[in-house]
């Protein structure tokens, strides 16, 4: 509606209104003024005065439809209040989830509901404020579906309208039900994602850290997706790859990759250190050759048959550092180092937890730059430290790898999206 007021020598005479038919594109309305029977064309916000009589003025206002601003807050993960225009509500929900009870900010019940196993609406009180519902999905009013991300679910038939994209689970028979909802088990069980069942329970870690029972494939998949999205291979762009994705001890067999020289080392997404610390397996890697028998030589490294317990870093009572097997032949005299270029330093280990089962692990860190860094929160503009010449290493360079763990399934994942294997 457009409201006409009239103004006679200043002063608010009456007031017109114009019906919502008359409104048009252009905002430019016509209005005869009754004193006079005279036509006036104006726009929004003009004011004109009649031209035959002088006194009247017209001043024309465009009615705004009042809106209302919702806001919701989350506590672990779920939806726990709302403000509507100031107004503070909080939602209690059940063992699902849903939405069964919304109170104010004095404690007073605004509406409640219950809920049939599959979702449809047993009895209501009172008018709910949100548009949030059975096991904290939307609910499309409108249409009588609800909103679960990847595909719509109709409480009414107890199934999802359309198939399922994936197969979540195929060790499952229900998982080639592809309109099933939660494997038919609606009392126990959700599925926040459209895709897979959410462990209600929390005992079970998925991939979005919500509990999903989504087969290790699927979450894998999103897991690599994340990776990619959030670009965990940012910080080594530039840098000289020479690693290989392995899984053993040897060179270019061992997991992860390597990035060679000296540079600074940022933590490739947000998340915390859960280790930074000395590596007490690794005492540094050492040649030696005996002076008096030059045909006698002995090495401590990854590349000969020492054992880990000739390498291991052993402390005294006092927590010093007690020389190793090699440090103890050298300081004979008798023997000699022949690859000065090897660490015979302590390892480093340091690794920060991105959550959702997606840890990343970086080796060669130099002592004094993770020091104190253990339990620290992360960027991806994060110094975790510095590349050093330590652990089993004959060159300064940095070891790093991803790994996802699910369901006690553990896959590494390439940080230079080269290659993905088990």
């Amino acid at each position: 509606m457009i409201t006409i007021t009239l103004y006679v020598n200043g002063q608010k005479a009456d007031n017109f209104v114009i019906p919502a038919p008359a409104y048009n594109p252009a905002h430019v309305y016509t209005f005869t003024l009754s004193a006079t029977g005279n036509p006036l064309t104006f726009g929004v916000g003009d004011t004109q005065t009649d031209d035959n009589t002088g006194a009247y003025i017209v001043k024309v206002y465009k009615s705004v439809p009042t809106r209302k601003v919702t806001k919701y807050y989350q506590f672990g993960g779920k939806r726990v209040a709302m403000r509507v225009d100031g107004d503070m509500y909080y939602l209690h929900g059940d063992h699902l989830g849903s939405v069964s009870l919304t109170t104010n900010d004095g404690g007073v019940k605004v509406s409640d509901a219950r809920y049939y196993p599959y979702g449809e609406v047993r009895w209501q009180e009172g008018q709910s404020k949100t548009d949030f519902g059975f096991t904290g999905q939307r609910n499309e009013a409108s249409f009588g579906l609800m909103d679960y991300n990847a595909r719509y679910y109709s409480p009414v038939l107890g199934r999802f309208i359309s198939a399922d994209s994936v197969v979540p689970e195929p060790g499952g028979s229900q998982g080639f039900n592809r309109y099933s909802y939660v494997g038919n088990n609606p009392i126990n069980h959700t599925d926040s994602s459209g895709h897979c069942i959410d462990a209600v329970t929390g005992d079970v870690k998925g991939a979005s850290g919500t509990g999903s029972l989504c087969s290790f494939e699927f979450s894998y998949l999103n897991a690599v997706a994340r990776v990619r999205s959030e670009e965990f291979s940012r910080p080594y762009i530039g840098k000289r790859n020479e690693g290989t994705l392995g899984y053993g001890d040897g060179v270019g067999e061992h997991p992860g990759r390597d990035w060679m020289g000296e540079f600074d080392v940022y933590a490739p997404a947000n998340g915390y250190v859960t280790i930074a610390m000395a590596d007490s397996t690794i005492a540094g890697i050492w040649r030696l050759q005996n002076k008096n028998k030059p045909e006698e030589i002995k090495e401590w490294s990854g590349f000969s048959t020492a054992t880990d317990a000739e390498q291991k870093v052993i402390l005294d009572e006092n927590g010093n550092k007690l020389p190793t097997i090699p440090e103890t032949l050298l300081a004979t005299g008798e023997w000699t180092d022949i690859e000065l270029g090897w660490s015979h330093q302590q390892g480093t280990y340091t690794v920060v937890d991105h959550g959702g089962g997606l840890k990343s692990t970086f080796i060669h860190l130099s002592m004094e730059s993770i020091k104190e860094k253990t339990g620290m929160p992360v960027s991806s503009n994060t110094i975790l430290g510095q590349t050093a010449l330590n652990g089993r290493s004959t060159s300064v360079h940095l070891h790093m790898e991803i790994r996802f763990t699910y369901l006690k399934q553990t896959k590494l994942i390439d940080p230079d999206f080269l290659t993905v294997r088990q």
